[in-house]
C-alpha cells in the first residue's frame, strides 16, 4: 500500500465478494442448505473423502503426538459413534472399517459413491 502496488488491505475485495454473493440468486439460494456438503446415501462426503492434511492415509484415523494414541472417528447424523483411543495403528483402522459397515453401509452391500 505504501509504495502504491496494492491499493487495499483487503476490505475492499470482502466488499467486492459480498456484492457478488447478493448479485448471484443460485448461490444465494444454496446459502445454508447442507444438502450441497452430502453424497447421494445422506452422508457427509468429509466422512467418506481423504482429505489433503490426512497423514494416516485412512479417513477417520489420526494420531496424537502428545497422547502417542491413535483416534478413530466417525460421526454420523451430527453424533459421534465411534470415538476411540488405540495405541496401535491397524486397530483403529480396524475399528474405523467396522464402524464404517455398521453405521454408514447398512442399508447397501456396496460402499458410498461420490
Amino acid at each position: 500500500m505504501r509504495t502504491g502496488g496494492t491499493k487495499s488491505c483487503g476490505c475492499y475485495r470482502a466488499e467486492l465478494s459480498a456484492q457478488a454473493v447478493c448479485n448471484n440468486k443460485k448461490f444465494s439460494a444454496n446459502i445454508g442448505n447442507t444438502e450441497n456438503l452430502k453424497c447421494s446415501g445422506g452422508i457427509f462426503k468429509s466422512s467418506v473423502v481423504r482429505g489433503k492434511k490426512n497423514h494416516s492415509g485412512v479417513i477417520g484415523v489420526s494420531y496424537d503426538k502428545k497422547e502417542d494414541m491413535w483416534f478413530a472417528l466417525l460421526m454420523v447424523k451430527g453424533h459421534y459413534v465411534l470415538l476411540k483411543s488405540f495405541k496401535d495403528f491397524d486397530e483403529a483402522v480396524a475399528a474405523r472399517k467396522n464402524a464404517e459397515r455398521r453405521y454408514l453401509y447398512q442399508n447397501t452391500n456396496d460402499e458410498v459413491s461420490i
